[in-house]
């Protein structure tokens, strides 16, 4: 069996979580050994703070977005993490399949741009 490791990780929401409205700052105890990749580090968060399994949720270090696939031993004891709430999956669906052709992929919120013509 492997030994536990455990990091301390500091959240920073941009908006209070839905289970704790009064606060965007938290300390959180992950245990890597059950964290293989940043996907499940934020659904962690997800089920710690109450958002809904469509919510979807940017993790971003020192400015930087932390890939869902990659591992998340990324992340370090006494990292800060801000998390970024970017809508819901129904929401990003619909703004993507919006326009002149219809495409059927799921992109996060911070991915979809719109292009402008002059």
């Amino acid at each position: 069996m492997a030994a536990s490791e455990t990091v301390r990780l500091r959240l920073q929401f941009d908006y209070p979580p839905p289970a704790t409205p009064h606060c965007t700052a938290f300390w959180l105890l992950v245990d890597l050994n059950r964290c293989r990749v940043v996907t499940d580090l934020i659904s962690l968060i997800r089920q710690r703070f109450g958002f809904s399994s469509g919510a979807l949720l940017g993790l971003y270090l020192e400015g930087g977005l932390l890939p869902p696939s990659e591992s998340a031993r990324l992340v370090r004891d006494n990292d800060c993490l801000s998390l970024v709430w970017q809508g819901l999956l129904s929401q990003v669906l619909c703004a993507v399949s919006v326009g002149k052709r219809a495409r059927h992929q799921a992109f996060p919120a911070a991915l979809v741009v719109r292009s402008r013509r002059p």
